[in-house]
């Protein structure tokens, strides 16, 4: 049976002790990177193009 993780949130405080931050930094997002499963589900990737998502002033 394939190991399944679910990442739903952080403990930031975790993270920022087992990178030596110092106290009081800020850990907006974590990206996690792992190997894909042979049985991975994956969704089709879509873009969109860079007109229509960047919108200039």
């Amino acid at each position: 049976m394939d190991k399944q993780k679910q990442v739903e949130g952080f403990n930031a405080m975790k993270i920022a002790s087992l990178l030596k931050l110092p106290y009081g930094s800020v850990i907006p997002v974590v990206i996690e990177l792992d190997e894909r499963t042979t049985n991975a589900h994956l969704e089709p990737q879509w873009r969109k193009p860079l007109e229509v998502v960047v919108v200039v002033h």
